[in-house]
């Protein structure tokens, strides 16, 4: 349920589009609501170059975010002053905004170690 982008997707070519990334983007919005990571995530706009995405972390931040090839920029959110606006990859901009997203992610790990041993 990660947000990685495909390789070669941010060199310093011209950008070939959004391509796969964008179209998993619903599928990966939902998973992170289900697996209760993100209170709330939708695609409000889109194009083929890019996408308006808004997320809402446990904590009951919300965030607009510009979604193209090189990654997310926040537009707007409910944070005063964002100490950082673009970010390579969801993961990225929900580790350094909600803690709740980190431990429920860490946990679901952890669990998902203890299982292999089993």
């Amino acid at each position: 349920f990660f947000f990685q982008a495909e390789d070669g997707i941010r060199d310093a070519q011209e950008s070939r589009g959004l391509g796969d990334v964008y179209k998993r983007q619903p599928q990966e919005l939902e998973e992170l609501k289900k697996l209760n990571l993100i209170s709330k995530g939708d695609i409000i706009e889109s194009s083929p170059s890019e996408a308006k995405v808004t997320i809402t972390t446990l904590e009951d931040l919300t965030f607009i975010l510009r979604v193209t090839s090189r990654g997310y920029e926040i537009l707007e959110s409910s944070v005063s002053s964002p100490e950082q606006k673009e970010f390579e990859d969801l993961t990225q901009l929900l580790t350094s905004y909600s803690p709740r997203y980190v431990a429920a992610f860490n946990e679901r790990l952890i669990k998902g170690i203890s299982e292999i041993g089993k």
